[in-house]
């Protein structure tokens, strides 16, 4: 296994919040798998956006992408699953142009991405 870098390699953010800077902002998308089977993954995620001087936001009236239900073949359900979790984050992400959605789970991410 080759030896893990002393640095980052993306750059540091800056944590200095004077005049003319803007902190990036982190809307952070936890999913059901994160939250029900591996809490850790959120949390480690959390610290390591705040360590790198984003500030982290959760917003708490996200629920399930849909893919299960994609999964299982109902995609008109799940088409509206995926809508729901979108258009709770849009007006978040209208307000702000230095906003992201972070989402620690690739098949979340593509799910939503998808719909």
């Amino acid at each position: 296994m080759p030896p893990v870098p002393g640095q980052p390699t993306a750059p540091k953010a800056p944590k200095d919040k004077g005049e003319g800077q803007i902190s990036p902002r982190a809307f952070l998308y936890v999913t059901c798998l994160v939250d029900q089977l591996y809490p850790e993954v959120g949390v480690s995620c959390v610290r390591l956006l705040r360590r790198l001087g984003v500030e982290v936001e959760f917003p708490r009236d996200q629920t399930c992408c849909g893919q299960a239900v994609f999964n299982s073949g109902f995609t008109n359900d799940a088409k509206h699953l995926a809508r729901r979790v979108l258009d709770s984050f849009g007006p978040l992400l209208q307000a702000d142009d230095n906003a992201y959605i972070v989402v620690p789970s690739g098949s979340c991410t593509s799910m939503m991405r998808v719909f």
